[in-house]
């Protein structure tokens, strides 16, 4: 990663994989960045590492659910062990777990500002 909000750091931020600007930074580096961190702090940089990890293990998490639910109820509704209107509950199920598990992020990520 490269933090960055000059007109000499562009150059890095493309070639980084992934570019931060500081958002009072020079609109050649806000728009050669992936990233753009709002206001002054550096601290914010932190901040957006940790809900990129919370990020990917929840979306980690959510595809081990929804290949839980759908490996096992597809096959067994297919087989007919399983009756269609019960795997349209398992998949509404499913669906409102990965849901509910993905709001878990917006509630860890404001508990820690």
């Amino acid at each position: 990663a490269m933090v960055g909000d000059g007109i000499n750091d562009a150059p890095a931020l493309m070639q980084a994989d992934v570019g931060i600007a500081i958002g009072t930074g020079t609109d050649i580096a806000i728009e050669s960045s992936d990233i753009i961190i709002t206001g002054q702090y550096l601290t914010r940089v932190i901040d957006s590492y940790h809900i990129a990890k919370e990020s990917y293990a929840k979306t980690k998490q959510n595809l081990a659910l929804a290949f839980l639910f759908n490996g096992l109820g597809v096959p067994a509704a297919a087989t007919g062990l399983l009756h269609p209107v019960w795997a349209m509950i398992a998949m509404a199920a499913s669906v409102s777990t990965v849901l509910l598990n993905s709001f878990g992020i917006r509630v860890i990520s404001r508990a820690k500002q």
